[in-house]
């Protein structure tokens, strides 16, 4: 019987189809990470429209005079703030007139971190780890 040797062709051809097997796993887990990108972005997005779509439902019931629980009024201002994510609130303040109408004086996203600390601050006291003066 007689063998049949691996010609030079026939290794090019097998490296050739390993880098494009190579090269279509790296193209197909790019395209899986954006996927994931954009779908955090349309949750980030949605939770952004409905926080503003409840700020303008509180601002329409305190153009018609009401004043809903969790808005702080002072004076004729008026500062509330509607939950976007865990982290995140929009920020309402406006000023009211006397007719109805309304100036927006803020009108934001912010962070809201919530940071526990025990009242301390560590200060270095200028002795080294081994105990020696600098």
């Amino acid at each position: 019987m007689k063998h049949k040797m691996f010609g030079a062709a026939s290794l090019l051809v097998i490296f050739a189809v390993l880098c494009l097997t190579v090269l279509s796993l790296l193209t197909l887990s790019r395209v899986k990470a954006g996927w994931d990108s954009s779908e955090r972005y349309a949750q980030q997005t949605a939770a952004s429209l409905d926080a503003e779509v409840r700020a303008h439902e509180i601002l329409a019931m305190l153009r018609e005079g009401k004043c809903p629980d969790g808005v702080t009024r002072n004076g004729n201002r008026y500062t509330y703030t509607c939950p976007v994510t865990d982290s995140r609130v929009l920020d309402v303040t406006v000023e009211m007139d006397e007719n109805g109408g309304y100036t927006v004086l803020a009108w934001r996203q912010i962070t809201v971190v919530d940071r526990k600390t025990d009242g301390t601050t560590a200060v270095w006291d200028g002795t080294m780890i081994n105990g020696e003066e600098t």
